[in-house]
């Protein structure tokens, strides 16, 4: 295994799988090199938009995003690590939204994390929700959103 550290955040480069070829693990490892050199990790969360549908308010529900880390060839960088997540809301009712568990951060394996946005009290077809997942990944400034538009149902 081979550690590239910079500025506290550990990108693992791991070698062959079973089965690999040593080509393609080298190219594989040269292209998550290349993202934090060349500055081209791209994170990215799913869905990136949504409309979850409520009748005629909706109250105390949740949803999950998944956010990858990736290089610029669309694979998976092995980011094993954290970043901040905050979630926002504009609502004409009571409602609230929040990373579950109080959680300021949430974590990856392999490039991959999973965080739940819980809403409480009452939302209205309108109202938005928007998760913010940023931070720094060798160095690098990243960003991601996902924006919830609470519609008819």
């Amino acid at each position: 295994m081979f550690e590239n550290t910079r500025n506290i955040q550990t990108l693992a480069v791991t070698g062959a799988t079973d089965g690999e070829d040593l080509t393609v693990t080298l190219n594989r490892v040269m292209a998550n090199l290349n993202a934090i050199l060349d500055e081209t990790i791209v994170v990215a969360c799913t869905p990136a938009t949504l409309g979850t549908a409520c009748t005629p308010a909706s109250t105390d529900f949740d949803r999950d995003v998944t956010v990858t880390v990736k290089n610029s060839l669309g694979e998976y960088l092995n980011y094993n690590g954290s970043l901040g997540a905050v979630a926002t809301y504009v609502t004409a009712g009571d409602g609230t939204a929040a990373v579950a568990d109080s959680a300021t951060t949430m974590d990856f394996v392999n490039g991959v994390g999973t965080v739940n946005v819980v809403y409480t009290g009452l939302f209205s077809p309108g109202d938005t929700q928007t998760l913010t997942v940023s931070g720094s990944i060798g160095g690098k400034a990243v960003s991601a959103t996902s924006v919830d538009t609470i519609i008819s149902g």
